[in-house]
């Protein structure tokens, strides 16, 4: 071929080329005149014409969503879903919460703005959680809302634990502090019956995985099912644990879960404006992260106007980021929201609605600090607070010397005096995070197929077969997760409590308690006291408070008989192994003659565990109702069961015995002379028998009863114990009511050798006989040991024993639910009080007592 004939043949195949291309672009300018022109009728709610005009553009509906004509469809699939109440639904929904409410109430709280809804297809539609923004901003339906009582305990006391974080930080142990353990499972289900389930289909499935960023470390896969794939690197802006498989049953279920640990501490540089340098505005960090990202971060008229309206003339720029991150706090309330896959600006969505979630929040903050001229990027995972864990995103803004700091414009400003705790989510962050995601709309690893269900922030996972999508309604998701501080003190035990207990009163065996700690340092007593549940739940639940009173049964028998009498002893009016009828002689007899005082105090008296009702009946009969003295001679006068000084039987006629003691050697019934001498030098103000009206409101009540002087038959200031309700409420057995604040300051004058605040209520060897074991070899009825102070339980350590058991401690319980115990070696008491008997005496406490105890030795003491 010559060259004159080269030259046409190349000029022809270029004007092929070039009539290719120009046909090409025409068709995509065609294309995106078609997908804008759609997109409009979207955003305008013709969603029919939309389609309509998409559906050309889709060669295989049925293909996996990938190009932007499947994608728009799929979103209005899913705007559909978020949007699917009619305004009957709407109405039923709201009745839930306000029972008046009426679709006339629809209508106007609709074209107020109050209900979320959209107008799809001349239609209106109601977003599936409009009921609960509409809760939180309407007046009007607020003040006419059903009202629930709240447990207490139910929230976690945030403000409190940042108050610890920042006095931790300050004492100049930050900036990271109070690192927390964090063990998680993390499964997903596809939901039976997808028609996509088939076999030879292969299952490509992303599960959250926490990052190894600064504050959190130590990130450990324990074990996966099935055997992950792959991990993404540590450095992945969104971290996955991916799987891949092929069905091989379709009958199989179809699960994927992953158990890991990390660590995670409070950041808390507590960053002063004073130390902030200016930016290096030519770095490639200052470029990236001041610069628009579209769809998300772009500097719209209103961005700008804002940035100039709030910053203004400031050009410190911690002093600016808190400038902006007060003004979301101010303007931009927490509201729930749809999916962001269907939200095609999430910081524009933010500014211009006055409202969204913590992602849009976040973006909106994030958007005005680039646009200020802050770096800021996105953070997201998981918080994980003891009670209100849950998916969540936050952010990062950067300023020198500190470099990267957090900003949670979603806890926004804390209501606290302390404005370090006030401002505490602009610079700093809490160790109840689990971090997945550095960035926000980034390839997974590896990538997936199709559309993903949640494009831009990934927490609850992902999941597709033969590359197409399944979206979040066709799977369903659990997180498992236990918290676990390691900085052993207080603070980790209150929060171990937090995490634990409100799981224990759900299993309805009680309904609420209040909780006391301490442990005794050089500096005095560092001390926790908290309250969880319900002081009652009928006849109207009311929620449990810190002061609460309570009936402490059987703790009657140390803390006010047991005390009362080792004073006597200490006196030398009355000798522990002198015969019970030196004090008493009408407890005589050939059997008694050899029942010391000793005896009954360690339960070894021979006495029979209690009267019976039959035999009560018989006494109320022949002596009226109450019936002290008529009681009590009875007690006297039973017949042992078992011989003096034999095998141990509980028993609360020793008690009884014991306080009638007291008042025959003093000359004062047991109520008053544990007032006097015991109570009262303690400071102990709401501590004594037949409680005073004026803490009527404050006491739990036990169960109902025909003696019951109140409308709803509960006993409440009553005692439950029948005996002691037969001696009109005093007795040595029981028939104390009490506080966990009066209680710790009797705890604490145990662990003080007998004395508080300058007052002696006993020695310190009164106080080492009666807490240690007066007899190890003592067993019960049942041959086993069982090994007892003076009037106190005791819990020695024996071989093999672990954790808090491996240290001596000794305590009491009452029939209501009362529990005391001391660790004389640790310094440490801990108070368990719960009204287990309301309202019917069917509440089991057990599993909750051993679950404190061991609290105690895992947070508290490290054990």
């Amino acid at each position: 071929m010559n060259e004159r004939n080269v030259l046409r043949r190349a000029g022809s195949l270029l004007a092929a080329v070039l009539c290719v291309t120009c046909l090409t672009d025409t068709a995509r300018a065609s294309a995106d005149a078609v997908l804008s022109e759609a997109r409009a009728a979207f955003q305008a709610g013709r969603f029919a014409e939309a389609e309509t005009l998409i559906a050309p553009h889709i060669a295989n509906p049925d293909a996996p969503v990938t190009d932007a004509f499947a994608i728009l469809r799929e979103q209005m699939r899913r705007i559909r879903r978020d949007y699917r109440l009619t305004p009957e639904s709407m109405l039923a929904q709201l009745k839930l919460s306000i029972p008046d409410a009426t679709m006339t109430d629809v209508e106007r709280w609709r074209d107020s703005g109050d209900l979320q809804h959209r107008v799809i297809d001349g239609k209106t539609w109601y977003f599936s959680r409009a009921a609960g923004t509409l809760l939180r901003f309407c007046p009007e339906a607020q003040a006419r809302r059903k009202r629930t009582v709240e447990a207490a305990g139910s929230q976690f006391d945030l403000p409190r634990h940042l108050e610890r974080l920042v006095k931790r930080a300050e004492a100049g142990k930050g900036p990271e502090v109070f690192p927390v353990k964090h063990t998680g499972t993390y499964t997903i289900t596809i939901k039976p019956g997808n028609a996509r389930v088939k076999s030879g289909a292969t299952v490509r499935c992303w599960l959250p995985f926490p990052q190894e960023y600064r504050q959190q470390r130590d990130v450990r896969l324990i074990r996966s099912d099935p055997e992950a794939s792959e991990i993404a690197p540590k450095d992945a802006p969104q971290r996955t644990i991916y799987f891949e498989r092929k069905i091989e049953d379709v009958n199989a279920p179809l699960t994927f879960s992953a158990t890991f640990e990390f660590t995670t501490s409070a950041y808390c540089p507590l960053p002063d404006p004073a130390q902030a340098k200016p930016y290096d505005k030519t770095s490639e960090l200052y470029r990236t992260y001041t610069a628009e990202r579209a769809p998300h971060i772009v500097f719209t008229p209103k961005v700008r106007q804002i940035v100039k309206e709030v910053v203004g003339d400031e050009t410190n720029p911690l002093q600016a980021a808190r400038k902006i991150f007060r003004w979301i706090d101010a303007n931009v309330p927490w509201c729930a929201e749809m999916e962001y896959s269907t939200i095609f600006n999430l910081s524009d969505k933010g500014l211009t609605a006055g409202r969204g979630d913590c992602g849009v929040q976040g973006m909106s903050f994030i958007t005005l600090c680039r646009a200020a001229g802050i770096p800021a990027r996105w953070q997201s995972g998981w918080e994980t607070k003891p009670i209100n864990w849950n998916m969540h995103d936050w952010s990062e803004f950067y300023v020198e010397p500190w470099g990267w700091l957090p900003a949670d414009a979603s806890y926004g400003l804390q209501d606290h005096p302390n404005v370090r705790v006030r401002d505490f989510y602009c610079g700093n962050l809490d160790p109840y995070r689990m971090i997945v995601n550095l960035d926000y709309g980034q390839e997974l690893i590896p990538p997936k197929t199709s559309f993903r269900s949640e494009p831009n922030d990934f927490q609850r996972g992902e999941v597709e077969i033969d590359g197409h999508n399944l979206y979040f309604d066709e799977w369903s998701w659990s997180f498992d997760f236990t918290t676990e501080p390691l900085d052993h003190g207080v603070d980790a035990f209150a929060e171990t409590l937090d995490t634990i207990v409100p799981d224990l009163l759900a299993a309805g065996d009680i309904p609420g308690a209040v909780i006391a700690v301490g442990r005794k340092t050089p500096g005095g007593f560092e001390t926790w006291r908290g309250s969880y549940g319900f002081l009652q739940t009928q006849p109207t639940p009311i929620p449990m408070p810190v002061d609460a009173v309570f009936d402490m049964a059987s703790l009657t028998k140390p803390l006010a008989t047991g005390t009362s009498l080792m004073q006597l002893i200490e006196q030398g009016k009355v000798k522990l192994d002198e015969p019970v009828k030196t004090y008493l002689p009408d407890f005589g007899g050939p059997q008694k003659d050899a029942v010391t005082v000793r005896d009954l105090m360690t339960h070894r008296s021979g006495m029979k565990p209690y009267i019976g009702a039959g035999e009560q009946e018989k006494i109320h009969a022949a002596s009226g109702y109450p019936c002290p003295q008529a009681l009590r001679q009875r007690v006297r006068t039973l017949k042992l069961s078992t011989e003096a000084g034999g095998p141990v039987v509980y028993s609360c006629l020793n008690a009884i015995l014991c306080a009638n003691i007291v008042e025959s050697v003093s000359g004062q019934p047991i109520d008053v002379y544990a007032k006097e001498h015991v109570f009262a030098p303690l400071g102990m103000r709401d501590t004594g028998y037949r409680p005073p009206a004026t803490l009527a409101n404050r006491i739990a009540p036990t169960t109902q009863a025909k003696r019951s002087p109140h409308a709803d038959g509960f006993l409440r200031g009553e005692v439950h114990d029948p005996l002691a309700a037969m001696q009109d409420g005093v007795s040595g057995n029981a028939g104390l009511f009490s506080t966990a604040a009066d209680l710790e300051r009797f705890a604490q004058m145990l662990l003080n050798g007998g004395e508080l605040d300058g007052v002696r209520i006993l020695k310190p060897e009164t106080i080492e006989l009666m807490s240690r074991v007066q007899d190890p070899k003592a067993v019960g009825k049942d041959g086993k040991p069982n090994r007892r102070g003076l009037l106190w339980d005791s819990f020695p350590s024996d071989p093999g024993n672990t954790g808090i058991d491996s240290i001596y401690g000794y305590g009491h319980t009452g029939y209501t639910g009362t529990a005391m115990r001391i660790y004389p070696q640790a310094g440490v008491y801990v108070i368990a009080l719960t009204n287990r008997v309301h309202p019917d005496d069917t509440g089991k406490v057990g599993a909750f007592r051993r679950a404190v105890w061991q609290a105690v030795g895992d947070a508290l003491l490290g054990m």
